[in-house]
């Protein structure tokens, strides 16, 4: 019998949110962005194996933590908007993201610049530094799992005044012969900064063989870059981008073609149909549940909530 990797690419407006589920029962969410009724906490707290009353058997869990592992890609307000529920009703056990050697020099006006959540803003850096313990590799079930090679990394460090979208946090999941990619809100002009950089090597090592890439920045044109897509080496079968239609100008999300034209023509099961969609995304698809087995089958169900979603939302 296969094992499966499952990940959910939560609708959460315009924001960013992944809740991950690995072969062993590991738990890992990346970014846990929300907005109005799009709220993952609420999803979490409906589904009791990731909330308080099923905790991550993990020692010295004195906070009866939900998740494994919460990892912030950067952090803007669009990537933390639920981050008090999170911290507060489902819990995680490890927090990743580097952000204690420098949280002291950023502003709540940078994280939360388009002043849509200082709550989460003062939420996100109190958390940052209440974290601060030691590493212990033996309770970290996400990196143990004999399935899942999970690799995690920022490629450009902390510089006073910098775009905080370049400091975006690289994660890697690999099962079998596929690899899934996270890049947060990197920028095209961050991946140039990183193959000038002494970090070219890693980084092409790092992102080498993705062939699911979760599509940077929303699809905006400035997370456009050949640059990444040539270290792949090869098309991805797939590409998932997390978005809404903001204004009438868009902001320039969602440049869906840039990535059509990159991927491969390879089909997909999505719905129980074979499919070559190429792209998909949270505007379209709603929540996004990818699966994918150690033998190598890939699956996609999109609107995965759709039955579910009113009532949880009313709770």
């Amino acid at each position: 019998m296969s094992e499966e990797l499952k990940i959910w690419f939560l609708d959460v407006g315009h924001g960013d949110c992944s809740y991950i589920e690995l072969p062993n029962g590991a738990r890992m969410m990346i970014d846990c962005g929300s907005g109005d009724d799009h709220w993952p906490s609420k999803f979490l707290n409906n589904y009791h194996k990731i909330n308080k009353s099923n905790p991550v058997p993990a020692s010295n869990n004195f906070l009866n933590c939900g998740l494994d592992r919460l990892v912030i890609t950067h952090p803007h307000g669009d990537h933390i908007g639920d981050i008090e529920a999170i911290y507060k009703e489902i819990g995680f056990y490890l927090f990743t993201g580097g952000y204690s050697s420098f949280i002291d020099r950023i502003t709540s006006d940078q994280i939360d610049f388009r002043k849509r959540g200082q709550n989460a803003t003062k939420e996100f850096m109190e958390i940052v530094k209440r974290y601060n313990g030691t590493y212990d590799l033996n309770t970290d079930r996400i990196v143990a799992d004999p399935l899942c090679r999970v690799e995690m990394k920022r490629f450009i460090e902390y510089e006073d005044g910098m775009d905080l979208n370049e400091l975006s946090f690289f994660v890697s999941i690999k099962i079998g012969r596929h690899k899934v990619l996270f890049t947060g809100d990197m920028t095209a002009v961050g991946v140039r900064k990183i193959l000038d950089s002494n970090q070219k090597s890693s980084f092409k090592e790092f992102v080498k063989g993705t062939t699911i890439l979760k599509i940077p920045h929303h699809g905006r044109d400035n997370g456009c870059s050949q640059e990444m897509f040539e270290a792949f080496e090869s098309k991805p079968l797939l590409c998932i981008v997390s978005d809404e239609i903001l204004n009438e100008r868009n902001e320039g999300t969602s440049n869906t073609n840039w990535y059509i034209y990159r991927a491969s023509d390879k089909e997909v099961n999505i719905n129980g149909v074979m499919q070559s969609r190429k792209v998909l995304t949270t505007r379209k698809d709603k929540d996004i549940l990818l699966k994918i087995s150690d033998t190598g089958s890939v699956s996609v169900i999109t609107n995965y909530f759709k039955d579910v979603k009113p009532k949880i939302l009313q709770n």
